[in-house]
């Protein structure tokens, strides 16, 4: 039978979390002191609460731009745009000029690049953040802004 190994939030409690779980797991079987068996290890570990930090900062980093008169809002982007994405690409950059015009910092961030570590962060800022400055923006010139801003 595995063995079972918990690992607890105040372990796992900051950014380094990912690395230190990729750590562990390259390091192979856990065995306890006087443990002889040579069955693999199973780890589980919820990550919901590593997303969960990142979603709340993302949040408190844009209640504190608004507070701060420095509305900004995050839009996905390619670093490695195909010819099929061209229009994307063109839909973007009319989305950039349209967020300017109402005085809000378009701001880029890779989501295509999976391949990157620290995606599942990114992406869970830039959902609290989009979702706080949404809403402002929401407030500010209506429901559908976004729509009117990519236009």
């Amino acid at each position: 039978m595995a063995s079972h190994v918990s690992l607890s939030k105040s372990f796992f409690g900051n950014q380094m979390a990912l690395e230190y779980l990729s750590l562990f797991l390259l390091a192979g079987n856990v065995m306890s002191a006087g443990d002889a068996r040579t069955e693999p290890t199973v780890l589980m570990v919820d990550i919901n609460h590593f997303r969960t930090e990142q979603v709340e900062r993302g949040r408190a980093t844009a209640k504190d731009d608004i507070a701060n008169g420095r509305q900004a809002f995050y839009l996905g982007t390619c670093s490695f745009p195909s010819p099929a994405s061209k229009a994307e690409v063109r839909r973007i950059e009319r989305t950039k000029r349209g967020l300017m015009r109402i005085e809000v910092k378009p701001r880029e961030y890779d989501a295509c690049n999976d391949v990157i570590e620290p995606a599942v962060r990114i992406e869970a800022f830039v959902e609290g953040y989009n979702d706080v400055s949404g809403a402002e923006l929401s407030r500010r010139h209506g429901e559908n802004w976004y729509q009117k801003v990519g236009q």
